[in-house]
């Protein structure tokens, strides 16, 4: 964790001091549950914990699916700040998302007839008053 908070405190000032802050989005997520009972050289006792989530990667209970994320950026507007996303929101939405509800370029990929993800930006932004906008997955 300690790692995680120097490097994106280390981003976040390079973004300051460059002036690309105010428009920049940070995510940071995962795609999947720790493995903790992985055995290997660099982490003897396993990867990681899912607790109190019940599974681990490769299995579909919580912890093997649920994963921590956020998202910080002076672009998100104040009441969905410090908030909390209870909707489904998987790592194909991340593209949709960011292209089509921050930049509003959905043109860029509506014509991909496979592409599988929602944009999911008012969701997150509390931008929406319809339930099927709220939780589009």
């Amino acid at each position: 964790t300690y790692m995680l908070d120097e490097t994106i405190a280390n981003m976040t000032s390079v973004l300051q001091e460059t002036g690309m802050y105010e428009n920049s989005i940070i995510v940071v997520a995962s795609d999947n549950g720790a493995n903790p009972i992985q055995q290997n050289t660099t982490t003897p006792g396993g990867s990681g914990s899912n607790f109190p989530l019940r599974g681990m990667k490769g299995y579909l209970f919580d912890g093997g699916v649920r994963v921590p994320a956020f998202v910080h950026s002076p672009l998100l507007p104040e009441a969905a700040v410090g908030t909390t996303f209870e909707g489904l929101f998987h790592v194909v939405d991340w593209l949709p998302t960011l292209v089509g509800g921050v930049m509003g370029a959905s043109s860029l990929y509506n014509h991909v007839q496979l592409f599988d993800g929602k944009d999911q930006w008012n969701a997150l932004t509390l931008q929406t008053t319809d339930d099927e906008d709220k939780h589009p997955r």
